[in-house]
C-alpha cells in the first residue's frame, strides 16, 4: 500500500540525491578526493611502525552471551562475518578476499597493479535495484523498488536514508578498481612487514545478527583488512591469535549493537509498516544464505 509518509520520504530522496551526489560519486565513490592519501605507503609505513605488537588473547563469542561481550574485544568464527551487503567474507564470493589472494600470489607487488577479479566481479555485478544489490533474485513488494544505492537496513531504519551508498558493484569506471587495489596492495605489504597490529583507527567492527540460534557478524568497518587477513590464512596458514572484533559504536549508542529475528515486531521499518514481517525477514536472510 502507498502511503503518504512512503510518497514524502520518496522525494526527500530523490531531491537530497540531485543535490548531494554527482555521477562520479556512483561511477568512483570520489576515490578521487583520497586515492593520493592512501597511495602514500611510505607514510602509511612510518604510522604502523610505531605501533607495539601485544598478544593477547580473546574470547570466542558465545551467542547464549551475547551481551556480555559489549564494550569488549572479542574473537568470532570466521565463517559468521560478513560484508554489510550479505556475503560471507571468507568466501570466493567476496570480491575483496578473491583480490587479496589474487595480490598475495603475485612474485611482485606492482603498486600500479590493479585486481581482475574485482574488475570481472564489478563489471558482471550491476544489480537494478536494492534487492539485487543483495543477491535476491526475486522480485519483492519494496526493496525491488530502491534504487541499488540505497541504504536501508529494517532492523536499523524505519524508512530508506536519504544518504546514498556507491556500492561494490557496477558500473564504475576504472579510478574505482584502481582505489580498492591500492587500499588492499597496502594493507597486504603492512602485514607482510609488520603482522597485523590494529589501534583504534583501523579495528574491524560491526555488529551481531540472531536467526534460529545461530549468528553472523556484519562488518560495518575493516571489510577490507578481515579480506586480506582470510587471504592470508588460507593460502599460507598464517595465524593471527592478536585478531579482535568489537562492536561498532555508532550501534551500541542506538541500542542495535544485537540484531535478533524473535524482535522482528520491533524493528523500526516493520513497526513504521513500510515494511511488512515477511519482507523483513526475508532481507534478514540473505546474511545467512537461506
Amino acid at each position: 500500500m502507498i502511503t503518504f509518509t512512503k510518497i514524502f520520504n520518496s522525494i526527500i530522496i530523490y531531491i537530497y540525491k540531485l543535490i548531494k551526489y554527482d555521477k562520479d560519486f556512483y561511477l568512483n565513490a570520489n576515490a578521487i578526493k583520497y586515492i593520493n592519501r592512501i597511495n602514500n605507503f611510505k607514510k602509511l609505513k612510518k604510522e604502523i611502525s610505531s605501533r607495539k605488537y601485544i598478544n593477547q588473547s580473546y574470547l570466542e563469542f558465545d551467542i547464549n552471551r551475547a551481551n556480555e561481550f559489549l564494550n569488549k574485544k572479542f574473537k568470532v568464527d570466521c565463517q559468521k562475518m560478513c560484508l554489510d551487503f550479505g556475503i560471507e567474507i571468507y568466501s570466493d564470493k567476496n570480491p575483496l578476499f578473491l583480490a587479496s589472494k589474487e595480490i598475495l600470489k603475485l612474485q611482485q607487488i606492482n603498486e600500479n597493479y590493479v585486481s581482475h577479479n574485482l574488475d570481472l566481479f564489478i563489471k558482471k555485478f550491476i544489480p537494478k535495484n536494492y534487492a539485487e544489490s543483495f543477491f535476491i533474485k526475486k522480485k519483492l513488494k519494496n526493496l525491488s523498488n530502491l534504487s541499488p544505492h540505497t541504504i536501508f537496513y529494517p532492523w536499523f531504519h524505519k524508512y530508506p536514508q536519504r544518504f546514498q551508498r556507491s556500492g561494490l558493484f557496477g558500473p564504475k569506471d576504472e579510478l574505482f578498481i584502481k582505489f580498492i587495489s591500492i587500499k588492499i596492495i597496502n594493507l597486504i605489504k603492512s602485514i607482510k612487514e609488520y603482522g597485523f597490529i590494529p589501534n583504534d583507527n583501523d579495528k574491524i567492527t560491526g555488529y551481531i545478527l540472531i536467526y534460529q540460534n545461530d549468528y553472523r557478524f556484519v562488518v560495518t568497518g575493516g571489510s577490507h583488512r578481515c579480506s586480506v587477513i582470510f587471504a592470508f590464512m588460507e593460502l599460507y596458514d598464517k595465524k593471527f591469535p592478536n585478531f579482535f572484533v568489537e562492536f561498532d559504536k555508532l550501534r551500541i549508542n542506538s541500542g542495535f549493537e544485537i540484531i535478533d529475528v524473535n524482535n522482528i515486531n520491533y524493528w523500526p521499518a516493520v513497526k513504521s509498516k513500510y515494511l511488512d514481517k515477511e519482507e523483513a525477514l526475508e532481507f534478514l536472510k540473505v546474511f545467512f544464505n537461506k
